[in-house]
């Protein structure tokens, strides 16, 4: 029923793409030879490759992702409904130390730089405001 309508037939048949590049405001790139135009258009063609192919394998990742990443939310959450941290902070806890950002997006970033300080790997953020070492074990 949509295919058939006037709206679908003249949204199918206008050529969003070139309309919408003629309306974005550009620089023209100058290129002084034929060869390195050819070459330019070729690395277009293969970085949009590139990422098609990527999408595809980030899409089959993500049905292997979900299940560890609900996994670690909830150990997230126990953590937070435990424990009362402030955010932005750093805390040492025995041999960890961390930063909990609860804005972050993407799950894995809201304890960020749970690293071992036994192996001798530091902290690039602001190790100033770390908090004293807890008194209560995980």
């Amino acid at each position: 029923m949509v295919v058939k309508s006037d709206f679908y037939q003249f949204g199918v048949e206008f050529d969003w793409i070139n309309k919408f590049v003629e309306y974005v405001e550009c620089v023209n790139l100058e290129i002084k030879t034929e060869q390195s135009a050819a070459n330019l258009e070729h690395n277009f063609i293969e970085i949009n490759n590139l990422k098609v192919e990527l999408n595809k394998i980030q899409n089959e990742n993500k049905k292997r992702e979900k299940p560890i990443k609900d996994l670690l939310k909830i150990k997230i959450d126990k953590i937070m409904d435990e424990y009362t941290l402030i955010n932005h902070m750093n805390y040492r806890f025995k041999q960890f130390v961390f930063n909990y950002d609860p804005k972050k997006r993407a799950i894995t970033d809201r304890f960020k730089e749970l690293t071992p300080i036994n192996n001798k790997v530091f902290v690039s953020s602001n190790i100033s405001n770390i908090a004293y070492e807890n008194s209560v074990s995980f």
